[in-house]
């Protein structure tokens, strides 16, 4: 399954569920590789309270190929390369 615009083609709520699930997976992953040495709950709490996190809500827009699926070391970096590069203006 990619992105979240074909979450509810998996048959009603239940593929809604899983894409919002893996979604929030993705982002506690970036979130820990976004910042190294915070530990868990904190680093979530970067995570939602900084630029990150609506830059990667403009990214899922940007990229509808999105694998939600996808945590490798390589697809986080690639992510969150692209976030930084991002300017706040640029966030709606």
């Amino acid at each position: 399954m990619k992105g979240l615009e074909s979450a509810g083609s998996g048959g009603g709520r239940t593929g809604t569920d899983e894409a919002f699930l893996q979604r929030n997976a993705l982002q506690i992953a970036l979130a820990k590789k976004a910042f190294p040495g915070v530990e868990g709950g904190d680093a979530m709490m970067e995570w939602a309270t900084g630029p990150l996190s609506s830059r990667f809500a403009r990214y899922e827009k940007m990229h509808p190929e999105l694998d939600l699926r996808d945590s490798s070391s390589q697809a986080l970096d690639a992510i969150i390369t692209e976030l930084r590069a991002m300017t706040d203006d640029t966030v709606h």
